[in-house]
């Protein structure tokens, strides 16, 4: 029984769970659970396609590390998404310690890294060290209602790096919730325009007139196929693209998701009922 209390008697373990008075009668309390916003009895329930709650980011150049404020909006089990990229020189999580992010390297000598862990209620703000990173542009993002019982190492599923050029194509999306996080470096980036079918979400762009590093995120759900590309306002020498995955529980339903070309289609491999 959870919150069970025995206490020896001398001779006998006797129950002494603390009770609570309640329509007439007293009975053992449920167990309560602080989750970051609310006291909960259980975690919430897992679903197929994990709801985009909110994201933030920041940038620096020179900085020996990097802090991204955790929000407020964060409660227990919402999967948190840490994203950097370095112009040189690979960051290290500092905080928190617990998470093990994988790295990439892109050809231009950028290096991408990234975390995902399920949000414990307690862990504060996320710490790269950035010392030998020069430029830097780092950006969480929160999710809720992720299938925590498989937390991925990798939850990178693809990269993909462009050079040259003002649109950027999306690979396809995955199971669950796909995320895409674009990022280039440049002096006059100061807009673009996702696809339809993808949501945008956080954006951290760099400073007009600096070559500073700008992160651009977007989600949908996972569909199979390209969305289609990314479109920026100017020409850009490198651009790179990443898919994470952020993974669900699904239900054993068919789901029909609008704008799916491949497994959502009216009349070919959907039907209303």
């Amino acid at each position: 029984m959870p919150n069970k209390v025995n206490v020896w008697s001398g001779t006998a373990w006797v129950d002494k769970t603390p009770k609570a008075y309640t329509n007439g009668a007293w009975v053992t309390g449920t167990p309560m659970i602080w989750d970051g916003a609310a006291w909960m009895s259980a975690a919430p329930t897992p679903q197929e396609y994990p709801a985009y709650v909110t994201g933030n980011g920041t940038t620096n150049s020179g900085a020996t590390s990097t802090t991204t404020t955790r929000s407020t909006a964060a409660r227990m089990n919402d999967y948190i998404v840490s994203i950097i990229v370095c112009a040189s020189g690979r960051p290290t999580l500092n905080s928190p310690t617990n998470a093990m992010p994988t790295y990439y390297t892109m050809t231009n000598g950028m290096v991408m890294g990234v975390a995902l862990w399920p949000f414990n209620g307690t862990q504060g703000n996320v710490v790269w060290d950035t010392r030998n990173c020069g430029a830097v542009a780092s950006m969480n993002l929160y999710y809720r209602y992720g299938d925590v019982s498989t937390t991925p190492l990798a939850p990178v599923i693809s990269i993909s790096e462009y050079t040259n050029t003002s649109s950027v194509p999306l690979p396809g999306s995955a199971d669950f919730t796909s995320a895409y996080v674009a990022f280039t470096t440049s002096s006059v980036l100061t807009g673009f325009l996702w696809p339809d079918g993808v949501t945008p979400r956080a954006t951290q762009l760099g400073t007009f007139g600096k070559n500073q590093i700008s992160i651009i995120t977007a989600d949908t759900p996972g569909a199979g196929g390209s969305p289609g590309s990314l479109q920026l306002d100017t020409t850009v020498g490198t651009a790179a693209v990443a898919l994470i995955q952020i993974p669900g529980k699904s239900d054993g339903k068919p789901t029909w998701i609008l704008g799916d070309t491949t497994g959502s289609v009216l009349d070919q491999t959907t039907y209303l009922g």
